[in-house]
């Protein structure tokens, strides 16, 4: 696909994804989007692919995340 959509617009694509992955955070809203329950656009995905491109583990995030999450629930 991309090649098509470079081929069409004369340019070359660029493919990027981050490696974070929420499958063994404590919390189940975050297990939930490992199973494809939760629909994300591009901003949760950029922000993680930045975050790895600045050097930080995925992992880290994940944790960040887990840890949100939770303060949130008891809020």
């Amino acid at each position: 696909m991309l090649k098509r959509v470079g081929a069409s617009y004369g340019v070359e694509p660029l493919l990027a994804h981050s490696n974070l992955h929420f499958d063994n955070c404590k919390q189940q809203a975050l297990r939930d989007y490992e199973l494809g329950f939760v629909k994300e656009g591009v901003g949760a995905g950029g922000l993680s692919w930045l975050w790895e491109l600045a050097g930080f583990s995925p992992q880290a995030l994940a944790a960040a995340c887990d840890q949100a999450c939770a303060e949130l629930l008891y809020r």
